[in-house]
């Protein structure tokens, strides 16, 4: 019993960073790199992760550390800014992004936690075919809308 739940602790974990790993990945989809393409191999294996998540809370946490490897990486910018014009601390700069990253992200846990609470309630294939072929883009498009304007918004590094 006891192996069993270490074995599954260690699977999550796993699933978790490769999540992460490909929220970093996709970066590689915007400027200057541009390779628009690359953008689909994550976002349709988050998809295919989502689906055969076991619960909605490892949903939400997949969303999430695909947005924190995405933003992570992403807004690293923002770091140099603050370090080297902004003359702020280097640890400091270096949290502010960290902080910054883990706010966003939490915008991808909701969508994907609200995903696997639909998933685990409607088991047919017509009802899954309809929640990952309509409803996740059409949440995915008004969650990025929202965090695009919530609170002055924040509109890089959109899908």
């Amino acid at each position: 019993m006891r192996d069993s739940k270490r074995i599954r602790g260690v699977r999550a974990l796993l699933l978790l960073g490769i999540q992460w790993g490909l929220g970093a990945l996709s970066v590689l989809a915007f400027a200057p790199f541009e390779w628009g393409a690359l953008w689909l191999i994550p976002l349709l294996t988050l998809s295919l992760l989502l689906w055969i998540g076991r619960s909605p809370r490892m949903s939400g946490l997949s969303g999430f550390f695909y947005a924190f490897g995405l933003f992570s990486f992403g807004l690293n910018w923002i770091h140099i800014s603050l370090f080297q014009y902004g003359d702020t601390p280097f640890l400091l700069a270096q949290w502010a992004v960290i902080a910054l990253a883990l706010f966003l992200s939490l915008y991808w846990g909701g969508v994907a936690y609200l995903l696997g609470r639909l998933h685990q309630r409607n088991r047919g294939m017509e009802s899954i075919a309809l929640l990952y072929g309509v409803l996740f883009p059409l949440a995915a498009l008004l969650m990025e809308a929202l965090r695009s304007r919530l609170f002055t918004g924040f509109p890089w590094l959109a899908a």
